[in-house]
């Protein structure tokens, strides 16, 4: 599982990490989808007449939104009727146009940490482990796959 902020504002930016998942096998779970509960969010003209069409909240519909996508979503409240209302989301589906035109939305919610902006430090990555006899090498240049071969050619003797 990948857990990753996702929702309609940075769908666009987070589209090829979405494929690259799944090219990958790799299930995308979905934290920020409510728009960190931003009122002035829920109320984006978009997603508020994509709601009044269905009949639903903007809480819905976003919720709604991912899980078409294939994403797994964790909404957070501590209100139980909100709670219910966010499990209110496998009786309808959003059309083909209107998922595009959510999923067509821009913004910065500047809520949450930005990994891709921030720099990694992995700590000394020579060090043995004492669980594991060896370990695969870790690739964080990107997306790219590491070099096709047998297991035995990927591991690292420590």
């Amino acid at each position: 599982v990948n857990q990753i902020e996702l929702h309609p504002l940075n769908f666009q930016e987070r589209r090829p990490l979405l494929e690259w998942c799944r090219q990958h096998g790799i299930q995308v779970q979905a934290y920020g989808s409510l728009l960190a509960g931003r009122q002035e969010r829920l109320k984006d003209e978009a997603v508020v007449a994509v709601a009044n069409a269905k009949g639903r909240t903007p809480a819905q519909v976003l919720l709604r939104w991912a899980l078409q996508l294939g994403v797994q979503v964790i909404p957070k409240s501590v209100k139980k009727a909100r709670m219910v209302e966010n499990t209110k989301i496998f009786d309808f589906e959003l059309s083909d146009e209107e998922m595009s035109h959510l999923s067509s939305l821009s913004g910065e919610l500047g809520a949450y940490w930005q990994p891709l902006d921030a720099p990694l430090h992995l700590g000394d990555t020579t060090r043995h482990n004492r669980f594991e006899e060896s370990r695969r090498p870790v690739n964080i240049s990107g997306l790219e796959e590491l070099d096709e071969g047998s297991d035995e050619d990927e591991r690292e003797e420590l």
